[in-house]
């Protein structure tokens, strides 16, 4: 494995204070993204799971689908970081 980048090295150094005993490459698969806000994350996760027409886009609530992805256990973020939950 090539040495981590300090970005990288931050990134899996909240992954391991979580609990993981992985390594890198199981922390990058977890790995969902940098965002300001459970708005943010819904907002993602909504865009690439699905092909929303333009017209709809004004009817979803980003942040609660975001919220929803963390509370029911399929994410969790810490310091902005966002990781899939693979269970």
């Amino acid at each position: 494995m090539n040495e981590l980048t300090p970005f990288e090295q931050s990134i899996f150094k909240v992954w391991k204070e979580y609990g993981h005993t992985g390594n890198w490459e199981e922390c990058s698969d977890a790995v969902a993204g940098i965002h300001e806000s459970v708005e943010d994350i819904g907002y993602d996760v909504m865009q690439s799971c699905y092909d929303i027409a333009e017209y709809l886009e004004s009817y979803i609530n980003y942040e609660k689908y975001g919220r929803d992805l963390l509370l029911g256990g399929d994410y969790w973020s810490s310091e902005n970081f966002y990781f899939r939950n693979f269970q």
